[in-house]
């Protein structure tokens, strides 16, 4: 099994722990340092998912966790995903459901738009929920060769010790939201952290632990 975008390798780790061969591939060297640390029985290879440093036909799965949206060239790399999968294979992916359907995408990004500035902006990347939409993940798989394609929602959340949690997600544990909120000037960032806190505090109390729902696509296809 090949662990595509496999960070910091707790993926890669449950896949050993249920028995599979693991080769694991990430561009980010930190991330592998973890992934390293936590999973060492795997192969794990510093590396481009666009352009991946394995034969033809190697694996029988590869899967990939909230990996794919972040991939410049979607395609490419579903391309590479077919390649490198022998016939029969399966290929197993999430991807975040996007505001109209996740109250933590929906509080994060309406905070982002209501209180950032205007002058601030971010270069053009692939629409982050793109495989949220099932017949766009249809399209997208299909055209890079697979087929048996089907996609299901998963129940995700983020459980919270304190309101300011989803802050501190968004603002620490993300790409991009954490590159607009960091771009933001010290006023406007802190107009989006306070609105924030108060959505999740409305919406979902005030604890001991809060739930702040996040649903995810499943998505599966065979080559």
């Amino acid at each position: 099994v090949l662990d595509l975008c496999c960070g910091h390798g707790a993926g890669t780790a449950a896949l050993l722990a249920a028995g599979a061969e693991v080769a694991g591939l990430d561009f980010s060297p930190a991330m592998l340092r973890q992934a390293r640390s936590r999973a060492p029985a795997a192969d794990l290879r510093d590396g481009d998912a666009q352009s991946m440093p394995f034969s033809d036909a190697t694996f029988d799965a590869v899967v990939c966790g909230f990996g794919i949206m972040h991939i410049p060239d979607q395609p490419k790399a579903l391309s590479e995903v077919h390649r490198v999968l022998r016939p029969g294979g399966n290929f197993v992916m999430t991807s975040w459901c996007g505001p109209d359907s996740s109250p933590a995408f929906r509080i994060a990004f309406g905070s982002i738009q209501a209180h950032a500035d205007p002058a601030t902006s971010l270069p053009d990347a692939p629409d982050f929920h793109l495989f949220a939409d099932s017949s766009s993940a249809q399209t997208l798989l299909s055209d890079a060769g697979f087929s048996n394609i089907h996609s299901r929602t998963i129940d995700c959340f983020f459980e919270l010790d304190e309101p300011e949690g989803l802050w501190h997600i968004f603002s620490r544990g993300t790409v991009r939201a954490k590159m607009l909120i960091d771009a933001q000037p010290p006023s406007n960032r802190e107009a989006i952290r306070r609105a924030m806190v108060q959505a999740v505090l409305a919406e979902f109390g005030d604890g001991p632990k809060l739930r702040v729902p996040a649903p995810a696509k499943l998505v599966t296809a065979q080559t």
